[in-house]
This record gives structure tokens, C-alpha cells and sequence, in this order.
């Protein structure tokens, strides 16, 4: 975990350290999300690039999954999926 101290300017801008800027990957025009938690704390989010987006979709198991009317599925019919959604 990084922790620093960051000062807010009178225009309420603030200056995302560089070591973190290199670690996230954050470039001029690179996309966050801010996000007020319910302990009243500004958490940033980096939005995925393109090819980050990519990524992370191509993890997602890729096969028709039958559900019954309880919207339960069979897991031994489907272990790709059952394990993406135990193991996420």
C-alpha cells in the first residue's frame, strides 16, 4: 500500500503522486472514477483502457448456461462457469 499526503488547490484540484501515476499506469487524459464511500472517503478508481477492458473480458467463461426457473444452474454441467462465480 501507498500512503501520501496531498494538498487540494483553491480550485479543488489535486496532484496524483508520480510513483502512484507510474504504478497505475495513469497518463494526461487517463480516465478516474471517484467514488464517496460510506466511510465518508474519496476512493479513486482508474477507468480500464481499451486493452485492459480486453482483458478482463476475455476472463469471463464463454459458454450458454442453462437456468431453471429459480434461476439455478446445474454446476457440474457447467464448471467453467461455476468457477468464475466462486472464484471471480
Amino acid at each position: 500500500m501507498m500512503n501520501t499526503t496531498i494538498k487540494m488547490s483553491s480550485k479543488g484540484q489535486v496532484v496524483i503522486p508520480a510513483a502512484i501515476r507510474v504504478k497505475l499506469g495513469l497518463d494526461s487524459g487517463s480516465e478516474l472514477i471517484a467514488i464517496l464511500n460510506e466511510n465518508n472517503e474519496i476512493v479513486l478508481q482508474k477507468v480500464p483502457s481499451r486493452d485492459e477492458w480486453s482483458s478482463l473480458m476475455s476472463k469471463i467463461p464463454h459458454e450458454r448456461i442453462a437456468f431453471d426457473e429459480n434461476g439455478h444452474y446445474d454446476s457440474k454441467a457447467h464448471p467453467s462457469f461455476d468457477e468464475w462465480v466462486r472464484k471471480g
